[in-house]
């Protein structure tokens, strides 16, 4: 069985419009003149900790480890301005920035994607934003980019399923997966059981960013299920909060 649901998933970044001058040390947020009109972005960006009991509204995938954040000028055709840069996760903290120096006043396109590698290339991204901002010379301009997750369904197989009674055991398998079928890694699943006295459970990976979107869950047989009633084991992906479902039969061998 699968279920599906679309999610949006929204984060703010601090966006400064500042002007960048020679030998001048202003702080992020401080717009300062300069000759040409040209000004600057800086990104902040909070990291989830890893020990997030929930998804906090506008924040980032838990599984990411990394922003790719890329500018372009408004319109067509556009122009990209400057390199894209790669925001880390910092080895202490959570929080991390990123400049991007001498852009020109005026509309410009943010692309950025959340990823699950420090480097910021893996494929497909955790989620993606666009926005358009505009820099204004002499301000300051703070932008919400707000992220769409790429996984847009959670399957689980087989399903559904069959294991012995007293102490037999079957192997479950979750995929977190973009609308192509693409898994995500990044993904973080977390499973369980409606009731435990006909199967359990155990998943020792859940919780933990998946390096190829899929979960794997051994499945534990104990009292005979009734005739129609299978137990039910669920799992939920972290993040986008997806979820799917397996009957489980657990039957006299």
């Amino acid at each position: 069985m699968m279920i599906r649901r679309c999610l949006n998933a929204g984060i703010v970044l601090s966006l400064a419009a500042a002007m960048v001058a020679a030998g001048c040390n202003g702080g992020a947020n401080m717009a300062v003149p300069s000759a040409g009109g040209n000004g600057g972005l800086t990104f902040k960006v909070v990291f989830p900790t890893r020990t997030a009991q929930r998804q906090a509204a506008g924040s980032l995938p838990i599984g990411a480890r990394s922003v790719r954040i890329g500018i372009q000028t408004a319109g067509s055709p556009s122009t990209q301005l400057g390199q894209d840069q790669v925001v880390a996760a910092p080895t202490t903290g959570t929080t991390a920035t990123v400049t991007f120096p001498g852009l020109p006043a005026g509309p410009v396109v943010v692309n950025a994607t959340a990823n699950s590698d420090l480097a910021g290339q893996s494929s497909p991204p955790l989620a993606t934003a666009t926005q358009t901002a505009t820099i204004v010379s002499g301000q300051t301009t703070n932008v919400t980019l707000s992220f769409t997750p790429t996984i847009t369904q959670v399957v689980v197989q087989p399903s559904p399923a069959n294991v012995g009674a007293d102490s037999g055991t079957t192997t479950l398998t979750a995929k977190a997966e973009t609308a192509g079928g693409q898994p995500v890694p990044g993904a973080v699943f977390f499973w369980s059981s409606s009731n435990t006295n006909y199967a359990d459970v155990s998943a020792p990976n859940a919780g933990t960013p998946s390096t190829d979107g899929t979960s794997q869950a051994t499945i534990t047989g104990h009292a005979p299920t009734p005739v129609g009633s299978p137990a039910t084991i669920q799992v939920r992906e972290f993040s986008s909060g997806l979820s799917a479902t397996d009957a489980v039969t657990v039957q006299v061998e």
